[in-house]
């Protein structure tokens, strides 16, 4: 226990006073918590019961009308208010069962605090700020632990994993997954906790691969973090007008220990927390000069909700430059050849939250408004509009007008998804990209492919379409996957050779657009001693068919 004292006053003790239990079981105290100053009510404070040795009962956060509600049980003496920029306060439950109490804010740098904090560190001149900073930026990460335990919501998060240009900043392309849950759900959160960190690091190896972690909310607040790390106040960033940050390294390093040294970045305006980045430290000098490391954004929803917003990783790989795949996270030599590095992200965004009160938040994402046309210059109505690597998609209405939102930043590849190929899982590809911008509509014209035209462009290349009837086919295996060079013919329905077809490719497709039409045809395909049919009546210009080969 390390205790300082600030650079004014004296330092604050809190004073528990007993008082008389409840008398009821489960009754519920209510009350606003006001800024002293500005009698403002204030949002995302932390509300603690305690009992009479100060262990924590209940606790919940105030709304953005600085109201809580909190269920007590008999054993409830005192309550305990805390929010960042503000003096604790400690306070008994009254019999009335309504508690208002203010907050005297204070200075981020000369608080008077009692905290935990590692005794090994160096003599710094700042330690007793960065202490007191310490404790308001617990404040603020406590906040967003409570929030989003007692707020029932249904989140929508995006994941995503984007490979960059090269070892740079730059985003060549980006898989996004949509991810939505209910009852107290987590934007996200840290595999290891604080205890596991310290001891071991940031960075799991096992045989042929490596897993970085980073730290959440929960690994930073609790105190054996607190007993591992020294921290400092960082220098004023001009990039961060109003903002002061609590820097922090481990307090010492192992050979093979991978461990992380960055900084949380509080709004001294807003009296909100506002980032944390950092850095992997420990890694060899090739990697680290690509900059691996993490970031969180800290957000306050209009509800008084204090919630992650954003999290990612940037990571390095190595991949040989002959002979096959290396993947490791610290650009290590095989075989005696140094593997080229390339930088990627992993992380997520929250997109959406809704309560149960009805109230809904929405991120400030970017959205595509797309014009669908075909190849004469006609509406496109009723196409089916996808990007590649991701679950989103949208219809074109009657005027070919096709919008996608909730669109993450960067570069997405735009596929035409036709509902006829579904069965062979084709998209097909169209001739438009887009890049996404946050708060922001993107227009773009997007140029239709019909299955129809797929099938002439293929037929064209080896034969002559000479029939009113068009046959598309793919042969796969039971897992889904295409079955190359499988073999197949069509007959008719006497058993009659009508095509003697050939092999498959390597995609498993096959095409033949010599049929007469309205008639029944038998499509039959085989490898090896697998073998599979299927009738048809060739009632349109275009037949799709999946014929899949028995185990």
């Amino acid at each position: 226990m390390v205790t300082t004292r600030g650079l004014v006053g004296a330092t604050v003790a809190l004073i528990a006073i007993a008082v008389s239990p409840l008398m009821l079981s489960a009754q519920r105290i209510q009350g606003t918590i006001r800024d002293s100053a500005s009698v403002r009510p204030i949002s995302g404070a932390v509300v603690a019961l305690l009992d009479s040795l100060g262990n924590t009962l209940a606790r919940g956060t105030t709304d953005d009308r600085g109201q809580y509600t909190l269920v007590a049980t008999p054993e409830a003496r005192q309550l305990r208010v805390v929010r960042i920029g503000f003096r604790p306060q400690l306070t008994t439950i009254p019999r009335g069962l309504r508690a208002d109490v203010s907050l005297v804010p204070i200075p981020f740098l000369l608080a008077e605090q009692r905290v935990i904090a590692a005794s090994n560190c160096p003599s710094r001149g700042d330690r007793a700020a960065a202490l007191s900073l310490l404790e308001h930026v617990r404040a603020g990460l406590l906040a967003t632990v409570v929030a989003r335990s007692q707020n029932t919501a249904n989140m929508t998060r995006l994941l995503f994993e984007r490979r960059m240009e090269g070892s740079g900043d730059r985003v060549v392309s980006q898989a996004v997954r949509r991810r939505s849950g209910t009852a107290n759900a987590t934007p996200f959160g840290a595999a290891r906790n604080a205890a596991s960190f310290v001891r071991e690091g940031f960075r799991e190896d096992s045989v042929g691969a490596q897993t970085f972690y980073g730290p959440d909310a929960e690994t930073l607040i609790d105190e054996d973090f607190a007993r591992g790390y020294c921290f400092h106040v960082k220098d004023a960033d001009g990039a961060r007008p109003h903002q002061v940050g609590l820097g922090f390294a481990a307090t010492e390093h192992r050979n093979g220990r991978i461990d992380i040294a960055g900084a949380l970045w509080v709004d001294t305006l807003a009296r909100a927390l506002r980032e944390l980045d950092f850095s992997y430290v420990g890694l060899d000098s090739r990697t680290s000069a690509l900059r691996p490391g993490g970031e969180v954004v800290f957000g306050e929803l209009p509800n008084g909700m204090a919630l992650a917003v954003r999290w990612s990783l940037r990571l390095v790989s190595g991949r040989q430059e002959a002979g096959g795949m290396m993947l490791t996270n610290s650009g290590a030599v095989s075989g005696g050849r140094t593997s080229r590095l390339y930088v990627n992200e992993i992380g997520g965004e929250l997109a959406r939250v809704a309560w149960l009160d009805g109230r809904t938040w929405t991120a400030p994402l970017g959205t595509f408004r797309l014009r669908a046309r075909t190849k004469r210059g006609k509406p496109a109505a009723g196409a089916l509009v996808q990007l590649e690597g991701t679950d989103s998609q949208g219809v074109a209405d009657s005027t070919g007008l096709v919008t996608i939102g909730e669109l993450l930043p960067g570069p997405y590849a735009i596929f035409i998804v036709d509902p006829r190929l579904s069965a062979l899982d084709l998209l097909l590809s169209s001739s438009s990209k887009a890049t996404a911008t946050r708060d922001s509509v993107t227009d773009a014209t997007l140029d239709v492919e019909s299955a129809e035209d797929f099938v002439a462009d293929r037929c064209e290349r080896d034969q002559r379409i000479t029939g009113g009837a068009w046959i598309l086919g793919r042969v796969v295996a039971r897992d889904g996957k295409p079955v190359g060079e499988a073999r197949w013919v069509i007959n008719d329905e006497f058993g009659s050779r009508l095509v003697e077809g050939g092999r498959v490719g390597g995609d498993g497709l096959f095409h033949w657009c010599q049929l007469p039409l309205d008639k029944r045809v038998e499509i039959e395909a085989w490898l090896g001693d697998r073998r599979v049919k299927a009738n048809r009546v060739l009632a349109e210009n275009l037949t799709i068919i999946r014929l899949e080969l028995p185990m």
